[in-house]
């Protein structure tokens, strides 16, 4: 499950906000098997002409994905290319605030928990993956391209609960481009945007 699937689309279910991914040049297949391997229940949508991005006056687009949060209004309030939960619920709340809903929902089995550090990101070629254990379980790394497939997977085993772990990771076989780095230790799990760039 995909960090916006459980911070965002699972735990404000019962609220106006509607989550929703766009995408706008890859092939139905590339979205089906990515949208499989992170869990993605929320629709996504197609943009091939791009009109989204005309519609709400995006400008300076760039190759990365871009997270969005649109008022009710229709006016862009948030717009970045590095996932930042926190800073997109701080966002978020005074929006949903004027509908009604006063309290954050608990979102204590999220990125939060495990404190996923990566650096230098952007890279040319190796990383430092950090993280805290949030449970007892084996702590998983999964390295995903853009298609959805998984390039790098390593079981880090066990370590004790509130350890902090550095990991180093080498990329120099990939290719340039983006990729999604996934921590995941029992129910918890972490995914954070990795750029490499030769």
């Amino acid at each position: 499950m995909s960090d916006i699937e459980f911070t965002f689309h699972e735990a404000y279910a019962n609220t106006d906000l509607q989550v929703l991914g766009i995408n706008d040049s890859e092939n139905l297949q590339t979205v089906e098997q990515f949208v499989e391997n992170f869990g993605m229940t929320y629709p996504i949508l197609r943009d091939i002409s791009g009109d989204v991005y005309s519609a709400y006056k995006i400008q300076g687009l760039t190759p990365f994905p871009l997270d969005a949060i649109v008022d009710q209004n229709g006016i862009v309030q948030y717009l970045q290319t590095e996932y930042d939960p926190q800073f997109m619920l701080e966002v978020l709340l005074p929006l949903l605030n004027t509908t009604g809903i006063d309290e954050r929902p608990d979102i204590s089995n999220t990125a939060k928990a495990f404190d996923l550090k990566i650096g230098p990101n952007p890279t040319n070629s190796s990383t430092v993956v950090e993280f805290v254990v949030p449970d007892r379980s084996d702590n998983i790394m999964t390295v995903y391209n853009v298609t959805g497939q998984v390039v790098f997977e390593r079981n880090l085993g066990y370590y004790a609960i509130g350890e902090k772990v550095s990991v180093a990771l080498d990329l120099k076989n990939q290719v340039s481009g983006i990729y999604l780095l996934r921590m995941q230790n029992g129910s918890y799990q972490s995914v954070q945007r990795l750029i490499l760039a030769k």
